[in-house]
């Protein structure tokens, strides 16, 4: 029986908020008792594409710094960026917000889970006490 992706992704949240951890094969036995069937020419193109976007991510200038990065053009269709030799205003613009918005995620991620290892710490260091205290 298949159902909508909205759905599984309600189980997997039900899942890691009864549990907190889960692995990639629990993940992805999950999705396979959904019944979705993968396109296997699609799935090969995908793998490739990841392959290449990794690859392309690697390349780094003589400080170690990124130079190459993915951009779309107006038929979503991806390009390969060197920044260093890209003149054109708009291109590097957008490179520019897409690592803003990846830097303003990872941010917050950062602030909340340094948030919650506090918590975490303090109730560690609580349970410590009063053992410690009985």
């Amino acid at each position: 029986m298949r159902r909508s992706r909205k759905s599984l992704r309600q189980i997997m949240v039900d899942h890691m908020m009864e549990n907190s951890t889960m692995n990639i094969d629990e993940v992805i036995c999950m999705m396979q008792d959904f019944g979705d069937e993968v396109d296997h020419d699609q799935a090969v193109y995908q793998a490739w594409r990841r392959k290449a976007v990794s690859l392309m991510a690697t390349v780094k200038d003589e400080k170690g710094v990124r130079k190459i990065f993915a951009t779309k053009d107006e038929n979503k269709q991806t390009h390969f960026t060197d920044i260093e030799s890209e003149k054109q205003s708009a291109i590097l613009k957008e490179v520019r917000i897409h690592l803003g918005k990846m830097k303003n995620g990872l941010e917050k991620s950062f602030k909340k889970v340094s948030k919650l290892e506090r918590k975490a710490v303090s109730a560690e260091q609580q349970s410590l006490f009063f053992e410690v205290a009985q």
